[in-house]
């Protein structure tokens, strides 16, 4: 039975939360966390659709990696059962339109128009309350199939920010169609209150959501700066102290992020991901290597290796600056190298192309 209770501790283990840290994330999970956390350390300027990755962003950097998965289910959860109360509540009006022969000729142009809102409604706010219901919790369904590590769950959450992002406004803006039905209705139940009835909805929804979008720029600044368009009208964009307050929270989510989603891949503490550039580093390097070895088939592969061992272009031509410093990077690439394919005259060329670009350093600082 010795093999059989191998094979059951081998399903036991779990990934470790370090278990990204320790290069499981490819260069592309590696891109897409520094493009997912970018917008907290870059210039904050208007974008009109950051908010497609607030929220991602901001459950991105819980310092407390263990309660991620339980925050992304809830959003999801969350997502699914809004929508589908919004799709229960317009449902009936958008499949059941008004008899025109119930009411008399005069009201004949405010049926018709309830029943084009209705129609609009059964087209684009029932179907897409309907989708997000569907794919939200399809979503969830994944989510919840796939092991709820840490490091699983930031990959998945980085991977489908904007996904998330998309699902939030699905869920919010189609449902403002509701507002004009309520005011059609109004007008043909009501008589004349109601201009009454249709101003009070519209001071009504005009009061929530200004004094929401106040909430959000002292509660959540970041969150606001981000959904400032499709929310608030661009009005906090507007206001100098609300980009303030928005750099301070992305500082503050930055802080936590460094015990969370970023620990063990910014050793330097300057917000960028180590080694997040190096495949474009290497094709650098490795066209550089191809201007002193014409037709080698793998200078690609010796440029990883170099900046594996450390060894960065800046870096070979600043050895080369030093005195001896030809036999030194002779020496140091013969030691380095051996298993790259690179031949003793490749080295050499190699080390006279960083000599050469070290004298043209020099002209140019001369000069």
């Amino acid at each position: 039975m010795g093999w059989l209770e191998n094979r059951l501790r081998k399903r036991r283990v779990a990934p470790s939360d370090g278990d990204a840290r320790n290069g499981t994330w490819s260069a592309a999970d590696k891109a897409c966390l520094q493009r997912a956390i970018d917008p907290l350390r870059a210039n904050f300027r208007r974008r009109p659709f950051a908010f497609l990755g607030s929220e991602a962003t901001t459950m991105l950097c819980s310092s407390k990696p263990g309660e991620v998965y339980e925050r992304l289910t809830s959003m999801l959860s969350n997502m699914s059962i809004v929508s589908g109360v919004v799709l229960s509540a317009f449902a009936g009006a958008a499949l059941s339109p008004l008899a025109p022969d119930d009411y008399p000729p005069a009201a004949r142009t405010k049926v018709d128009a309830f029943n084009a809102v209705a129609a609009v409604c059964a087209a684009v706010t029932v179907a897409i309350q309907l989708l997000v219901c569907l794919y939200s919790t399809f979503t969830l369904y994944i989510l919840t199939a796939n092991a709820p590590s840490p490091s699983a769950t930031y990959r998945h959450l980085m991977h489908m920010a904007r996904w998330i992002g998309f699902l939030e406004f699905m869920t919010f803006v189609p449902a403002l169609g509701g507002f004009v039905l309520v005011g059609i209705a109004a007008t043909l139940r009501c008589g004349d209150f109601s201009l009454y009835v249709v101003a009070a909805v519209a001071a009504a929804f005009v009061t929530f959501q200004a004094w929401f979008v106040c909430l959000n720029m002292w509660a959540f600044p970041y969150n606001s700066w981000c959904w400032a368009l499709p929310a608030g009208s661009g009005v906090p964009w507007m206001l100098p102290w609300n980009r303030d307050l928005a750099e301070d929270h992305g500082r503050l989510l930055l802080d936590e992020a460094r015990e969370g989603v970023l620990a063990g891949l910014d050793d330097d503490g300057d917000d960028v991901i180590d080694n997040v550039r190096e495949p474009e580093r290497a094709r650098e390097l490795g066209d550089w290597i191809r201007t002193a070895l014409p037709g080698f088939p793998r200078c690609v592969d010796v440029a990883e290796d170099l900046l594996a061992n450390g060894l960065t272009r800046d870096r070979l031509v600043e050895a080369a600056t030093l005195p001896g410093g030809f036999q030194v990077l002779v020496d140091m690439l013969s030691a380095q190298m051996k298993g790259s394919g690179l031949r003793p005259g490749d080295r050499l060329a190699v080390a006279a192309a960083a000599m050469r670009d070290a004298a043209a350093v020099a002209v140019t600082v001369a000069a």
